[in-house]
């Protein structure tokens, strides 16, 4: 039989073209993004850097692996602040409508996405204004046009997008509320989330997830530059709603979910690429100007950008040289064909189900038993222990220790596999565990009692 005909050979053609879509909504979000920025300056170049910065986070490159619902997100997000430019420049009610249906749509794929509905609101109420009427009375009058009918052609835009998105939240509510609160549970919230001032959890957004997400250094293009734009009053009336719109997603979700993995601010990268783009197009002309400060900046901008550059790519060629759970799976299963009957334990330390878990649990037959380790009264035949990243030595060799220091248990093979760069292994044991998904470590051990 044709190996696309087999189970195994159709679930990899439905991972290929999830991934191919995933792919294609990335590439379609570079190029809104390019608009967005030509939209805001009228000129190419800042866009052309948005775009650039988007294309090679690592968040992005590790998540174009995967059959995820965040890029598709993201597509959504960006889309929905380039149709509120557009509804807000020509003041068409059906523009309005669309965007409001585009962040529908794009809260079904995420329900924390539903905070981009507040990019069009605010960005009517912090438009440019001739006048010069004191700050107090053009806030009412923005809000007074605001809600004279923009805000319901919204409002019955998002509500027709959540409809066509995910019907089951009108036709089963509380179905789709016991899903959220169990996720929510399942994963969260932090520490300090019941104090409403500590901000902890919500400067590891800033301080550990966006530079993870983008490193090594690529933090830095979007930090000044979203410092730079926020000191320009020109750009206040655009820079205010994406700051707020930062706030409304980032404190709510830091307080409530587990602020472990860079997935969470994936929605943010956009929004700090667009800051980015402003701040070069607004300071290009002058360093143009001054051709020795000019080269300076943009030899900065190379040294920060190169060094992801060559990460994506070591990451890229580590999962090309294959997974170590179908290497481990590939080894059981020559040890165990001649078997009349086995037991295969697994830790239920760390991510077990994406780590330890899938490597093994194809295996399990009628005479092929695979459990957690709590399931089995006495050891196993076999054990394996799962993590989620590589292990340096000294954690390998004690873990290795402290399962054989228990007597069931002889140790039989470590599988690891980290990017390498000129040679040398990355060290990804700090990354956030999303961010290390292809490259686990798994411990395989042997029942002592066998030869």
């Amino acid at each position: 039989m044709p190996e696309e005909n087999t189970p195994s050979g159709k679930v990899k053609f439905i991972l290929l073209c999830g991934r191919l879509m995933t792919v294609a909504f990335d590439l379609v979000t570079l190029v809104v993004l390019f608009l967005v920025i030509t939209e805001m300056t009228g000129r190419q170049l800042g866009g052309l850097l948005a775009a650039l910065l988007y294309g090679i986070f690592p968040m992005q490159v590790i998540y174009s692996h995967f059959m995820r619902s965040h890029v598709l997100s993201n597509l959504l997000c960006v889309l929905v602040v380039w149709l509120s430019l557009k509804a807000l420049q020509h003041q068409r009610w059906w523009l309005f409508v669309i965007t409001g249906l585009v962040a529908g749509l794009a809260a079904t794929i995420r329900y924390p996405a539903a905070t981009v509905l507040s990019i069009p609101c605010l960005f009517l109420l912090f438009q440019k204004d001739s006048t010069n009427a004191p700050w107090a009375r053009r806030l009412r009058k923005a809000i007074g046009d605001l809600l004279s009918g923009p805000l319901w052609l919204l409002l019955s835009g998002f509500v027709i997008g959540v409809l066509l998105g995910e019907p089951t939240i009108f036709v089963d509510f509380r179905r789709v509320v016991d899903e959220v609160s169990f996720q929510t549970s399942h994963y969260g919230p932090p520490p300090g989330a019941g104090n409403p001032f500590d901000l902890a959890p919500l400067l590891r957004y800033f301080s550990v997830l966006i530079p993870y997400a983008t490193y090594p250094f690529l933090w830095l293009l979007l930090y000044f530059p979203a410092l730079y734009v926020v000191l320009r009053r020109s750009f206040h009336p655009i820079i205010i709603p994406l700051c707020l719109f930062v706030a409304l997603y980032s404190y709510p979700m830091a307080k409530s979910y587990i602020n472990i993995f860079a997935r969470q601010v994936m929605i943010l990268l956009p929004v700090f690429c667009i800051f980015a783009g402003l701040a070069f197009e607004d300071i290009l002309p002058k360093f143009l100007k001054r051709r020795l400060l000019f080269a300076l900046v943009m030899v900065a901008i190379v040294f920060l950008v190169i060094p992801t550059i060559l990460f994506d790519f070591a990451y890229d060629r580590a999962m090309r040289q294959g997974d170590v759970r179908e290497m481990l799976r590939d080894d059981m299963r020559e040890v165990i064909k001649d078997r009349s009957s086995t037991s295969i334990a697994v830790s239920e330390s760390g991510c077990y189900f994406y780590t330890a878990m899938p490597a093994v649990f194809p295996l399990k037959r009628d005479n092929v038993a695979v459990q957690l380790e709590s399931s089995f009264a006495t050891p196993a035949d076999f054990f394996v222990m799962g993590f989620e990243s590589p292990l340096a030595e000294n954690w390998l060799s004690f873990w290795i220790r402290r399962v054989e220091s228990g007597g069931g248990f002889r140790f039989v093979k470590a599988y690891s596999r980290a990017p390498t760069v000129f040679g040398k292994r990355l060290d990804l044991s700090k990354f956030p565990p999303d961010m290390t998904y292809p490259f686990p470590t798994i411990l395989l051990f042997r029942n002592a009692a066998e030869p």
